[in-house]
Order: C-alpha cells, then sequence, then structure tokens
C-alpha cells in the first residue's frame, strides 16, 4: 500500500491531485494545515509527502525539512505557483526536498516526478539499456 499525504491549504488541489494520481494500492490523506499533517506523519506509514510551498502556519521549505529531519524515508515533492527563489534553490541543494512541481501541473509532469519519488532510492533508470 502506498500512502500518499497531501497538503495544501486549497482543498481544490487535494482533490486533483488525487484524481491525476489515483490507481490501485494508492491512499491519499489529505490536510490544510502543516500541524496536521506531521501528526499524520506520525502517526501513519507514509510513503510521500506532496506539499504546497506557500501554507499559512509553515512553508512548505520549513516542513520539508522537517521531514527530511524526522522522517528521512519520506520523499517530499513541492507544489507551487511561484517562482522559484534563492532559498528554494538552497533548500535544493541541501537536499531538504525530492522534487518540485510547478502550480499548473502537467498530468505527466506530476506523475513523472511522483513515480521517481517513489522509486527506492538506489533505483538506477537509464535512458538505453545495457
Amino acid at each position: 500500500m502506498t500512502h500518499i499525504l497531501v497538503v495544501d491549504d486549497d482543498p481544490s488541489v487535494h482533490r486533483a491531485i488525487e484524481r491525476t494520481l489515483r490507481g490501485p494500492g494508492r491512499v491519499f490523506t489529505c490536510t490544510t494545515r502543516a500541524a496536521a499533517a506531521l501528526e499524520q506523519l506520525a502517526a501513519r506509514p507514509t510513503s510521500l509527502v506532496l506539499c504546497d510551498l506557500h501554507m499559512p502556519e509553515m512553508s512548505g521549505l520549513e516542513f520539508a525539512a522537517l521531514v527530511r529531519t524526522q522522517w528521512p524515508h519520506v520523499r517530499c515533492v513541492l507544489v507551487t505557483g511561484s517562482v522559484p527563489t534563492p532559498a528554494l534553490h538552497d533548500a535544493a541543494r541541501r537536499g531538504d526536498f525530492f522534487g518540485l512541481v510547478p502550480k499548473p501541473w502537467l498530468r505527466d509532469e506530476l506523475r513523472t516526478t511522483v513515480a521517481a519519488a517513489l522509486s527506492p532510492p538506489d533505483a538506477v533508470t537509464t535512458d538505453h539499456p545495457g
């Protein structure tokens, strides 16, 4: 079972992400608050977090850094409608999050990023066999 936690202050984004990523063996939990998402992470094994970059009580960057520190096996993908900032680039260099998906996202881009985030850390992909 793959548990995907979606953290965004807009519930319509929850529904859109779930519709885009729905599939066999995938279970979604959605919340509008970072504090509730942290409680979910503590209470339930989670495979992946999709988190909005701009949230009211805690930024997505702060949230992703906490996830990386407290649950290093859980990958976090940030979703944003903003232009990348120096702070975002710094967090990417530190490895605070796995990937970034711009809003509005293209379905294939979201699916590809999530598939990569859900693959084992040592998985190697190549364009050419051999």
